[in-house]
């Protein structure tokens, strides 16, 4: 065995010399498989409701003759992810999953061509038959960006403009006074003027930047093209036509849906608010320690993505100094205003009206609705499982990412291909993208491995107060004004930074010409004042001003937000260019090297034929160790971030021991603890439903599983009630069986037991219109919100509505509480009271609990404790009301669960019957690899080290080589 060792050896450090050699598994026009290793029936995807495209006045005049006309391409993937939705839970076989995903292949097989174009000589965009998504093969790199460019002004051209605009804060100069709101918000979080927008952009590599004009210009060539004039969106009749993309509106779009999707922390204020109120109920000590046992932000049965510990933010040592307690909610800086101007005069339209102004008034709003309120901040989802735990000895992935359900989707597909040049990496990737960032793909794969993404909401963003100061005084923290635009910063008083940027506002287009707008919006300007605070660990936005009372005297502050890539929002663009790259990324190593790179914090999941790994990115701030993480802290100086995480500090691995990796929005590893806004890393989290899922598959398949069998885990999962699989089960006991229950809560009891022991599932298989189990379901969602209250009303009183724990997350969610603006996005489940619950119910039921809570809250109400009596007599408080209050209409129920597919252009789509999956999904096991010679020179963490020097490369291959030696022995 040492001598055959020694041959491969040498073989490999030989092969080190080699370029790498494509793998050509079929020519033509379409390039099918073309440095592929993947195969058709094992890497495959779907994205409801599909590709779509513009939506052109043809299209919308077809539309109105033919109501249930849709364009092509728009709703073709949503037949294939709704299918799964019905299907028995956890049972899906072989041949049905590819009926339920579609092939993910490099390039077009010559006979399911569609179209072909070439835009300009070097590119060539080619459509696939089944399914319209665009196929990009550039002569050069910048042919590709081009290539990419046109593509999404082709699928998505009105979109990127609403995001662009969203995200530069200048919405109202597109749709009218109604996207005032919303420039606002932008404002209150960036407030970035043009030379700042172009710096981050000169900020990138050369080449990154060439990148970003070869895209703006395919953009701009399609709009450009007298050609193109009958396939410009529909909007451009009654909204102003389409100015020319530029480098600097991919990064305002960029910072857009990091600031939804990549984010965590920021509730320093409300969480300081609602701790101030517990104090005035049961005094300093004790609030904290209700404050705590509610926040779960380290709790040692928190369920985990992997095993190691990953120690960070760590409570219990604050210094009492660092805290800023404010006096009430900051008021409203008063920046953003309207200067009327003449109205009247209708916007500029790029062709005849053909959307009645009624109607794009309407769709204005949901537009800004759309943006602002249409993401779920937590979903998407990943089952990683590792090839000791795979039938077939390679790993397999089941994972996407989800951000709820548009019309045309707000994701896009395309698939990419560019040759190394001299001068330029290679490019072949496919997979997706957001509108306007599609110059890289995002989540996808590459020639022999896959990626995805869930947020994780790691805490890179802090509210604190800056003390106000009169630079006129003899002592500047005396007389202090509470309008001051001077703050108090390491022993000086130093004046804010102030920008002012302004924006034309045409009339709303619902408007009709010679009058003026109908509420609340002027026509004319939006002027936005933004000031900030300059640290010396970074910028904060001001939010607002209140006031602290110190020693009986209140002391004007202002509360400020600061976010570690303020300013360097494309900065990340290196780690997803590198995914993009077949010489940068090619193992678990170099992979999570690229992910170091990216700032905004999400849970990066990969998959190769080898290996799986697992790394959760964000620029987190290293924080002083006397700062509470919480709480506001003052934004003097002494309470300063020290720096970053290093990058090996950040929760990551390679293989874990467990054979197997779930990720849910859930906590990443041991003792990482929670940011301030996220107040549920207690012993539930919805992640467990996956890994009870595989847990069935591995005891089904004698320890391990297929592909097939993590697909039927994350269908399980998409259709079961969490807090009813939970809790149920603990709240039968706390109620028991004795006498006396009234008959009306015998029945709802009865009906509960039948849907638990069933599954606990909301699906409607038979098509009825009505879940099956509907009364029970109908029950435990009216019960459960009740019994919140019944058990934390007494001690948190008033402020339960207010707390900042969010009170529940229900499939129906968008009609039950109004969330995003009243449209069912699918996200469940994600938080709430649940993971409380369940430790109260364990602790009144004498059951295991790690932590304890420190006090028994279920049947308690202040300076009483809770006791199991006391706890039966709420819970059966709360039945009672359900049983009066509950929705009595089952198919009322069931359509209020149903998928919305919010409107970010014109045409409506049907709705899908709920499930708790991501919207877009890669369904991946890859049983090839380029030769692991080519991988031999393996990136370290950037912030950690240098890349192994060439005369390092014999001793790094030899590393790979008894890595994989020892792989095959344990086989």
């Amino acid at each position: 065995m040492p001598r055959r060792i020694g041959r491969v050896c040498a073989a490999l450090l030989a092969a080190l010399m080699v370029a790498p050699v494509s793998v050509g598994r079929s020519q033509g026009i379409g390039q099918y498989r073309v440095n592929d290793y993947g195969t058709p029936e094992l890497v495959r995807n779907i994205m409801p409701a599909g590709q779509g495209a513009n939506v052109t006045v043809a299209q919308t005049a077809q539309e109105q003759l033919q109501p249930d006309y849709l364009p092509p391409h728009l709703h073709d993937q949503a037949p294939l992810y709704d299918a799964a939705t019905l299907l028995p839970p956890g049972q899906v076989s072989d041949s049905q999953l590819q009926q339920l995903t579609k092939e993910e292949s490099f390039g077009v097989a010559d006979d399911q061509i569609a179209s072909v174009e070439t835009p300009r000589p070097g590119v060539t965009i080619i459509r696939d038959k089944a399914w319209g998504v665009p196929h990009i093969f550039g002569a050069s790199r910048e042919d590709a960006k081009f290539g990419a460019g046109y593509v999404t002004a082709e699928d998505r051209l009105f979109q990127i403009d609403v995001l662009r605009h969203a995200g530069r804060g200048n919405l109202a100069s597109l749709i009218g006074s109604s996207g005032f709101a919303s420039d606002c918000t932008t404002h209150y979080g960036t407030g970035y003027d043009p030379a700042e927008e172009a710096r981050q952009v000169a900020q990138l590599p050369a080449i990154g930047q060439e990148d970003l004009r070869s895209f703006s210009a395919g953009v701009n060539a399609f709009v450009h093209d007298p050609g193109n004039a009958n396939r410009m969106p529909v909007e451009y009749t009654v909204f102003p036509p389409f100015a020319d993309w530029s480098p600097e509106d991919t990064l305002v779009v960029a910072g857009l849906i990091g600031a939804n999707l990549g984010f965590g922390g920021g509730s320093e204020a409300s969480n300081t608010l609602a701790f101030e109120q517990l104090t005035r109920t049961y005094g300093a000590a004790a609030a904290r320690r209700i404050f705590d046992d509610f926040h779960a932000a380290d709790d040692p049965e928190s369920p985990t993505t992997i095993d190691a510990p990953f120690p960070y933010e760590a409570r219990g040592h604050a210094d009492p100094a660092s805290v800023a307690l404010i006096d009430k909610p900051a008021a409203d800086p008063g920046g953003c205003t309207h200067t009327p101007g003449p109205s009247g005069a209708a916007p500029a339209s790029s062709g005849q009206a053909a959307m009645p102004r009624a109607r794009a008034a309407r769709h204005a709003l949901d537009i800004v609705s759309a943006v602002r309120s249409g993401f779920p901040h937590h979903m998407s989802n990943a089952l990683v499982v590792g090839a000791d735990r795979s039938v077939d000895g390679h790993p397999l992935a089941v994972f996407g990412s989800q951000a709820a359900y548009w019309s045309p989707e707000i994701y896009m597909e395309m698939d990419v291909h560019a040759p190394a040049t001299a001068d330029t990496p290679g490019w072949d990737a496919r997979g997706f993208q957001f509108p306007g960032t599609g110059v890289l793909v995002e989540i996808g794969r590459g020639q022999d491995f896959a990626w995805s993404a869930t947020s994780a909401g790691g805490d890179n963003v802090d509210q604190r107060v800056e003390r106000l100061c009169n630079p006129n005084s003899a002592n500047p923290l005396q007389n202090v004004d509470t309008g001051s635009t001077h703050y108090w910063y390491k022993g000086r008083c130093l004046p804010m930074v102030e920008k002012t940027l302004s924006y034309p506002v045409p009339p709303s287009p619902g408007s009709p010409p010679g009058s003026g707008p109908s509420s609340l919006p002027f026509v004319g300007v939006e002027t936005f004042k933004v000031e900030r605070a300059v640290h010396d660990d970074g910028i904060a936005v001001i939010q607002g001003r209140t006031t602290v009372t110190s020693n009986g005297v209140a002391v004007p502050v202002a509360v400020s937000s600061q976010r570690t890539n303020f300013l360097r929002e494309l900065d990340q663009a290196v780690g997803f260019d590198q995914w993009n790259t077949p010489s940068a990324v090619h193992d678990a190593a170099s992979f999570i090297a690229a992910a170091a790179h990216i700032d905004d914090t999400f849970n990066w999941l990969y998959v190769d034929d080898h290996d799986i790994a697992y790394y959760q990115s964000g620029l987190l701030p290293a924080r002083n160790p006397g700062a509470d993480p919480d709480l506001l802290t003052w934004g003097t100086g002494e309470w300063d971030w020290q720096g970053m995480l290093p990058a090996d500090q950040h929760p990551h691995a390679i293989n874990p021991a467990r054979g197997w990796m779930t990720s849910w929005n859930n906590r990443p590893a041991p003792h990482f603890g929670a940011a301030d806004s996220n107040w549920n890393y207690g012993p539930l989290y919805r992640n467990q439903m996956l890994d009870q899922g595989l847990r069935h598959a591995f005891a089904a398949g004698g320890g391990k599983t297929t592909l097939t069998g993590v697909f039927a885990a994350m269908q399980a999962a998409s259709v079961e009630d969490f807090r009813a699989r939970q809790l149920l089960g603990y709240i039968f006991d706390v109620i028991g069986d004795p006498a006396p229950l009234s008959p009306a809560e015998q029945s709802a009891l009865a009906a509960l037991r039948s849907w638990h022991a069933d599954g606990d599932n909301r699906q409607d298989r038979s098509k009825s219109g009505a879940y099956a189990h509907a009364d029970a379901i109908s029950i435990f969602d009216s019960f459960y919100p009740h019994a919140i209250h019944t058990i934390y009303g007494g001690w948190l009183t008033s402020n339960l509505g207010g707390f900042p724990k969010t009170l529940d997350n229900p499939p129906n969610d968008a009609h039950r509480y109004g969330s995003y603006s009243g449209y069912n996005v699918g996200s469940a489940f994600d938080g709430g009271w649940m993971d409380a619950i369940d430790k109260d119910l364990r602790q009144v039921l004498g059951r295991p609990v790690t932590l304890p809570h420190s006090h028994l809250y279920c049947g308690g109400a202040e300076a009483t404790e809770g006791s199991l009596p006391g706890c039966r007599t709420v819970l059966l408080a709360a039945l009672d009301t359900a049983i009066q209050d509950h929705q009595t209409d089952y198919r009322k129920l069931t359509a209020d669960d149903r998928l919305d597919y919010r409107p970010l252009g014109l045409q409506a789509l049907p709705t899908s019957p709920w499930t708790n999956r991501p919207t877009q999904q890669q369904v991946v096991e890859f049983t090839s690899h380029r030769p692991r010679a080519q991988a031999a020179a393996v990136a370290t963490l950037p912030n950690t080290g240098a890349a192994p020097t060439p005369a390092l490369l014999p001793l790094v291959a030899l590393l790979l080589l008894t890595r994989v030696v020892r792989r095959r022995q344990r086989r």
